[in-house]
């Protein structure tokens, strides 16, 4: 009887410790730190070259997927960290400091396999409130609905959470009235504010329900581009113009796109960019016209004239990518698709009865003309240039030249374009083995484009 007893007790003992042990599981906050046998994940941070060399330490266990993004909308440099049990985690670096590790909660209402093996595309920092993260679904298309998560930086809880159809996330506005605009070239476009709604409480994040879209009117075709004006207000850049939405009194204004150029870039064409504290509205690559918050062009200003040595190819190629604080445009090199006239109809279409032929229009090139511009596009047109409005000044970025002197981490290749570099967000992020590499804007080496070198002058009396 007391061998029964006994093994009694040792069983409840063990029961309690189990017990003891699940209550702890379940008590466990959210926001607590990696299981220990997922080791300590940390990002470390190192001056390298021009820029800063970002490594993830997987606390010597890998992890199960790392993605880099960024630079993002508030200048910061996120990634998503996923470990090997599914743990979603976000690391984000700012002017060269980690701000450490930020746990990804799943929001109530999203299926764990969807939740785990969604891609972080996009993210909006917003420096003592809030980060914005945008995620796809694996294997989803542009009209399938993506997770919008919003992280409170002080509380590292989830704030809010929203599903909707949309590819982009722009920041508008600020304080408490600021938001996110979800769009993309043929979904709706959202509005979804950053502060928390009426009824909504702080840690309890179910998807919201869906928010009604912008009723975009009948002139705005296919967006190609979004910038926001404040934190209801917005230019829209799309296929037959741009559209400014100037609140719900005051309306909608559209400014038509001019005609094409004869180089005949494809769609889409139409850019927005916001320099300083002026926006600018490109209908094509080779032109800009500053606009005001309302859509009205801004007469006064200057286009930015391309002066170098052979300015009649470069400068109609101008494709404007973004605009910095300092009120500088930042522009690549876009390859036209050059227009010819079709080739003519065969001798038996052309005998057959029709209607009287249409007048013939002259060639878009000549010779001459076709067989420069193909030899210009075969080149390198790895080149940016950044225009200052203020100084009317044209400055050139050539990676080919610059790349060698900036001294990257080795296992970095040489950026093509405008690969990574985000001039609204003050820098550039580039991939390579070892990590990321996060370079400011200021350590870009920026050089001033000459000007043509004049003809000689013929002497008085001569020709």
């Amino acid at each position: 009887m007391k061998k029964v007893l006994l093994l009694g007790g040792i069983l409840l003992v063990l029961l309690g410790a189990a017990g003891a042990g699940v209550a702890w599981l379940v008590r466990r906050p959210a926001h607590a730190g990696p299981p220990e046998d997922e080791g300590a994940q940390s990002v470390s941070v190192k001056p390298q070259g021009a820029g800063f060399l970002l490594e993830m330490q997987d606390g010597g266990l890998p992890l199960r997927s790392l993605r880099w993004i960024g630079p993002v909308t508030g200048g910061a440099v996120v990634a998503q960290v996923a470990t090997q049990s599914d743990r979603q985690q976000v690391a984000v670096v700012k002017d060269g400091h980690s701000l450490g590790l930020f746990p990804v909660p799943r929001p109530g209402g999203v299926g764990e396999g969807t939740f785990n093996h969604a891609e972080l595309t996009d993210a909006a920092f917003v420096e003592g409130d809030a980060l914005v993260l945008l995620y796809r679904t694996l294997g989803g298309s542009e009209g399938d609905p993506v997770l919008v998560l919003a992280l409170d930086l002080a509380t590292r809880s989830l704030r809010w959470c929203h599903r909707a159809p949309g590819t982009r996330m722009t920041l508008g506005g600020g304080g408490k009235d600021a938001a996110v605009f979800l769009w993309g070239r043929t979904t709706p476009l959202q509005r979804m504010p950053l502060a928390l709604q009426k009824g909504e409480k702080e840690g309890v994040a179910p998807v919201r329900p869906g928010l009604k879209p912008y009723e975009l009117p009948a002139e705005v075709g296919e967006i190609s581009d979004l910038r926001p004006t404040g934190a209801w207000t917005f230019l829209v850049a799309h296929a037959r113009g741009l559209s400014a939405f100037n609140g719900t009194v005051k309306g909608w204004n559209h400014l038509p796109a001019p005609p094409p150029s004869r180089l005949g870039f494809p769609a889409p064409k139409g850019a927005l960019a916001l320099a300083g504290k002026r926006y600018w509205w490109q209908p094509e690559p080779g032109a800009v016209i500053p606009v005001q918050a309302d859509g009205t062009p801004i007469a006064e200003a200057e286009p930015p004239v391309l002066s170098v040595a052979d300015p009649a190819l470069d400068a109609p190629m101008l494709k404007l990518f973004g605009g910095d604080a300092e009120g500088r445009l930042w522009f690549t090199l876009a390859a036209p698709a050059l227009r010819v006239l079709p080739a003519p109809k065969p001798a038996a279409e052309a005998e057959a009865p029709a209607a009287p032929a249409p007048v013939q229009e002259a060639p878009e090139f000549t010779a001459a003309e076709l067989l420069a511009w193909e030899t210009h596009l075969r080149g390198d047109l790895g080149r940016i240039y950044v225009y200052d409005p203020g100084k009317k000044a044209m400055l050139r970025l050539a990676w080919a030249d610059a790349w060698p002197g900036m001294n990257a981490p080795e296992g970095f290749r040489r950026p093509a374009k405008e690969e990574g570099l985000r001039p609204g967000a003050a820098g550039a992020l580039f991939l390579g083995d070892a990590g990321a590499w996060w370079v400011p804007l200021s350590s870009l080496p920026l050089r001033a484009v000459e000007p043509p070198a004049e003809a000689p002058k013929a002497a008085p009396g001569k020709p």
